[in-house]
């Protein structure tokens, strides 16, 4: 398991965070080069939406495969048990 990071979030007035963190900064006031040092992640705030967005679609595309697989399965199944009452019927 990937070791914890802390979430720091700053906003204005408070004090720069430690590395090996991730940042959430509100409004932008941390400057773009805290990013460049190991381990850090820095997100603005408003970016946070965008992201959720994109997961969001991932999720509902991932759904709707997951649907795909079941209503084939489901149809061979059927398939499946029309044969086999057809075939006890024959007996």
């Amino acid at each position: 398991m990937a070791a914890e990071r802390p979430i720091i979030i700053c906003t204005r007035g408070s004090a720069l965070a430690l590395a090996q963190s991730n940042m959430i900064a509100a409004p932008r006031d941390i400057d773009p080069a805290v990013s460049d040092l190991d381990n850090v992640y820095l997100y603005y705030v408003d970016e946070l939406q965008s992201i959720a967005a994109d997961y969001l679609n991932l999720r509902k595309e991932e759904v709707a495969r997951c649907e795909k697989i079941i209503a084939e399965k489901v149809a061979a199944l059927l398939e499946a048990n029309r044969f086999l009452t057809t075939d006890e019927h024959s007996l």
